[in-house]
Parts: structure tokens; sequence; C-alpha cells
């Protein structure tokens, strides 16, 4: 029902992007996104949102994605059925460079007569997660000009990149506390490095 097109914080950490869309056949013509809830790793529950929320917001007409077909007509009023907002740091009670976020989308309205083709589409609530990139970027950038001036790859640049696949197969496997326990243990403290070795830096 609610697709996650992206997720993102910008290169200077100072901005959350969220784009989603509803989806599907037209048992869902009547379905529009309704809120927002966001959660860090230390405040996340398997369950939903939790009531440590940093981030809630009922999204408005304003909130819709400068396209064509991001709102419709829902019992008189009309609703966002694709979404593209900014979130500026100010917004949100925990910092976007130290932090990594659970955003849950909420769809509201009802479904048509039509059952769902996909039982599976008929979720309400879907989650993403997101981290600032820009620490770890700069670390493989750093370690990618080290291999090319030694032609040796770097040890520390296997360890964080399995690691970061490890993470990326959690996320997309929708295995958010596992995720988390690779996130604590492998990149919360990245951003007091961002050198390619880490030293003192206490992330091995």
């Amino acid at each position: 029902m609610i697709q996650i097109n992206n997720i993102n914080i910008n290169k200077t950490g100072d901005k959350m992007r969220i784009e989603a869309e509803i989806i599907g056949d037209s048992a869902f013509v009547n379905r529009y996104i309704d809120k927002i809830y966001i959660d860090t790793h230390d405040s996340y529950l398997s369950t939903g949102p939790s009531e440590d929320t940093v981030y809630e917001h009922t999204v408005t007409i304003e909130d819709a994605a400068d396209e064509q077909n991001a709102t419709a007509l829902i019992d008189n009023v009309e609703r966002v059925r694709k979404l593209k907002i900014d979130i500026p740091q100010e917004s949100i009670d925990a910092s976007l460079q130290t932090n990594m976020f659970v955003v849950y989308l909420e769809a509201g309205g009802t479904n048509a007569d039509t059952p769902p083709a996909d039982c599976c589409e008929n979720i309400e609530l879907v989650a993403g997660c997101v981290i600032w990139m820009k620490p770890l970027y700069n670390d493989f950038l750093a370690w990618s000009r080290e291999l090319n001036n030694t032609c040796e790859v770097p040890q520390n640049f296997l360890y964080k990149f399995l690691h970061y696949q490890a993470f990326l197969v959690s996320v997309r496997t929708r295995n958010i506390l596992e995720a988390i326990k690779i996130y604590n243990k492998h990149f919360k403290h990245i951003v007091c490095g961002s050198h390619g070795n880490h030293q003192g830096c206490n992330c091995r």
C-alpha cells in the first residue's frame, strides 16, 4: 500500500528527506499517507512507533510531491498520495548525525469494496531506516585512495565494508533489530574518526 521510495539525510547532516507513495490496485484508491513517526535506534520497538518518538507529523497538502497524481480528493478532503517532505534538524529531537532512525509511515482512509489482489499489500504501517552516510563515505573514499597508492586493500576497508553489507541486508529484509545491533557495534561512533584507521575511536 505505502511504498517508501527514498529516505536520506543530506550531506551536511541537517535535514532528512522522505519520499513515498500509495501504490497497488484499485482497492487503494481511497487510501492516503496520513502520519509520519520517527524513532531512533534507542527508542525502537518491534511493535511500531514508541511513546518516545523524536518526531511526529500529520501529513498535509503542503507535503505532497510536486508531481501529477500526488493528491486525491478523498471524503471531500484533498489528501496526499505521493509524499516528498524535508524535515530540518530543529524539528527532530535527536541528532541527525549521530543516530540511526526508524521512519514509520501510516496510511489513512479505507479500502475500496474490491479486495486487494495481494493481501500482503494491505499493510497500513511501513518502516524504513536511515543513517547519516557522510562519515562512512569519507572513510571509503580515503581507503580507495590508499588502495590506489599502495595497491593493497586496506584491512579496515574490508572490515567496515562487510559490516556495512550486513547492515544493508538486515534493513532490506526488515530485520531492524539486527540492523540496530550492527549499527551500535560498528557505526555508532564512526563520526569521531572518519580518517580510515579510526585510531583511538573504539570502533573496532
